[in-house]
């Protein structure tokens, strides 16, 4: 077996993120990166996005817990982000609703249990081949 641990000692300071991406287009065709931050040391992220133009048809939430490995879908169908208490999946604690189709001139957020993580990526898609415009904010600790 060639695994190998890394454990550092931090200095006690606590991190804090504060992201953002305005305006951001996005096409019809695929998925476009909206956001991805580094969440390392963090317990729980926030992310807000707005949407503006067209309604989206796509989100997904991708994570990765080592820098050199690659992203993992998380989250990205209606029942991944319209569950009730208990039932959660698993990391995602909350959302404020189908986050697959956020209408134009809404917004969606999510709350993640970022433990363990090394990055998050949030990708979307736009519902209409005019495209959308996108903001994504989020805040972590």
């Amino acid at each position: 077996m060639a695994q190998v641990n890394e454990y550092q000692d931090f200095s006690l300071r606590k991190r804090i993120l504060r992201a953002s991406n305005l305006s951001v287009a996005v096409a019809q065709a695929g998925n476009t990166t909206i956001l991805e931050v580094d969440v390392r040391e963090m317990d729980r992220l926030f992310v807000q996005v707005d949407v503006t133009g067209q309604a989206l048809d796509a989100f997904a939430i991708a994570a990765k817990s080592h820098s050199n490995g690659a992203y993992q879908t998380l989250y990205s169908t209606v029942a991944d982000f319209t569950f009730t208490g208990a039932t959660g999946p698993g990391i995602l604690v909350g959302t404020s609703g189908d986050l697959t189709i956020i209408a134009a001139a809404a917004s969606g957020w999510f709350i993640l249990d970022v433990s363990g993580l090394a990055f998050v990526r949030v990708q979307v898609s736009s519902g209409n081949v005019a495209g959308s415009t996108v903001s994504a904010y989020a805040g972590g600790e």
